[in-house]
């Protein structure tokens, strides 16, 4: 996360599962709306400290509801960052995003259900959208100039001491 945060100007944490009817229709439509185009961060080096920066649009970071990693594998895109196993719970519980079969294993009494994508900015990491998903599917290619407009508002809204609004 850390590299994504310190590399890109927008972080998509996208919390979906391949065994989620919800969720192949997003993925899908994340992946028509934004692979292939250079705008993605690089998820190559996401590992490797040593690497360079290398700044972009974003990262879509890929939280999987799957019981393993072959599994998390069939569905996300080879440009997505992910989350090791034994870290995804760690987000899971900040963001209080799971899957209705993770709740009670993670203690989180309210929460989010998957599909969901929180939009993060890449500057602080502070949460732009919470509504990630709705964003995508209102604004299709937009999503990103509004995601951009939200960074934005909220960094003016930031540099005016206006925190809650």
């Amino acid at each position: 996360l850390n590299y994504a945060i310190k590399n890109s100007e927008l972080v998509a944490l996208y919390f979906a599962a391949s065994w989620c009817p919800d969720c192949a229709s997003v993925t899908n439509k994340l992946q028509d709306t934004f692979s292939g185009l250079h705008l993605l961060l690089n998820p190559k080096f996401a590992y490797d400290h040593i690497s360079q920066k290398k700044n972009s649009p974003l990262s879509i970071i890929y939280v999987s509801s799957d019981d393993n990693e072959k599994q998390d594998l069939s569905k996300a895109s080879t440009e997505w960052i992910r989350i090791p196993t034994h870290q995804r719970n760690i987000l899971k519980r900040h963001f209080k995003t799971c899957a209705e079969e993770e709740r009670d294993q993670l203690g989180i009494d309210e929460r989010h259900e998957i599909p969901r994508m929180i939009i993060l900015d890449g500057l602080t990491g502070g949460v732009l959208t919470m509504d990630g998903v709705s964003d995508l599917s209102d604004y299709g290619p937009m999503a990103l100039d509004h995601w951009h407009a939200l960074q934005k508002l909220y960094r003016d809204m930031s540099r005016e001491g206006i925190t809650d609004a």
